[in-house]
């Protein structure tokens, strides 16, 4: 959800309220946008974290290491998701318009192979936290949220 709200507000962003402020043209546009789009990135993952009204109660009824091996493992996705979306922004890209493809053309793209990989992989770092929360529904007998 943050992800989508970052992009979609710093596009809206850059289609009408940029063009209106003749101090923001060229690259201090571009960079004006990056950090908007950090910025409501970030934002909207705190504010969802705290007042997201998430009950989640991960195998409760497991072993400390098996609870801790999953917390780790969800950890890890959601900092994967969390860099590749970051490291996409930066390269200029916008998921709604689908420009990912143009991030190539940038130097931290082509002077790391971490960004590379990252960026390269990005539509895996997106579905592995979704994948790991239904795969982990299977092993989790039903239970009903408290009242």
């Amino acid at each position: 959800m943050a992800i989508l709200a970052a992009d979609g507000l710093g596009n809206i962003f850059k289609q009408y309220v940029f063009p209106a402020m003749p101090s923001l043209q060229g690259t201090e546009a571009d960079t004006a946008l990056i950090f908007l789009k950090i910025f409501v990135f970030v934002l909207g993952i705190v504010l969802i974290a705290i007042k997201g009204g998430f009950y989640v109660d991960i195998m409760f009824e497991r072993s400390l290491v098996t609870r801790l091996l999953a917390t780790l493992s969800f950890g890890f996705l959601n900092a994967g998701l969390i860099v590749s979306t970051i490291l996409v922004y930066i390269s200029g890209a916008s998921f709604v318009t689908g420009s990912v493809n143009v991030v190539a053309n940038t130097n931290l793209y082509q002077e790391s192979q971490f960004v590379k990989l990252m960026i390269d992989n990005y539509n895996i770092w997106f579905a592995l936290p979704a994948i790991a929360v239904v795969m982990i529904s299977f092993f989790e007998p039903r239970q009903s949220p408290p009242a």
